[in-house]
């Protein structure tokens, strides 16, 4: 079976000297919190194989610190982490797009990126009876997301990721993971 990993940045600083969105690094939480996520990544074997990550800081800052120490991991080592422009702020059919771009050659595949675009690919590939927290949000900051796609056709993307198409596995935060 295809898995699709989303997870969305964790925690960033809105009190911050970056002159722009793109530029806001990570908070003392959110680089607290990625940590204990590929912990429960690694203790679940769901280390994505390949990863596509928004080039924005605080994407790139929750990629680094996901995989760092990867080469000890042995066979959950991630093989490649690739940083998109296209993936900060992007809708539905940039996410498909890049999803599908990964599945063709790897079967356990992340992408880290921002809302409302993962909330939405969410909905979109696992219907509308979703956890939902108190103010509406699916992927709160450092959520990490499981979809399971069992139909899923690589080569020619005949089944491919349509609506409706993938099953929620996991949907872990990390106030769940807190001690």
């Amino acid at each position: 079976m295809h898995r699709l990993i989303l997870m969305r940045h964790a925690k960033s600083d809105w009190n911050t000297t970056a002159k722009t969105d793109f530029d806001r690094p990570l908070t003392t939480r959110g680089i607290r919190d990625v940590p204990r996520m590929a912990d429960w990544l690694r203790r679940n074997a769901l280390m994505p194989n390949s990863i596509a990550c928004s080039s924005a800081v605080r994407t790139r800052q929750t990629a680094e610190l996901l995989t760092a120490g990867r080469d000890a991991m042995g066979d959950d080592a991630v093989g490649n982490i690739e940083y998109h422009d296209a993936l900060y702020h992007a809708g539905q059919a940039e996410l498909l797009r890049i999803a599908q771009s990964l599945l063709k050659s790897e079967r356990r595949v992340m992408i880290i990126g921002h809302n409302p675009g993962l909330d939405g690919l969410l909905r979109y590939l696992c219907g509308r009876q979703l956890p939902y927290t108190n103010n509406g949000k699916l992927m709160t900051t450092a959520a990490i997301a499981v979809i399971g796609l069992a139909g899923f056709e690589p080569p020619a993307g005949r089944a491919g990721l349509n609506a409706g198409a993938g099953r929620l596995e996991h949907l872990v935060r990390p106030k769940s993971l807190e001690n």
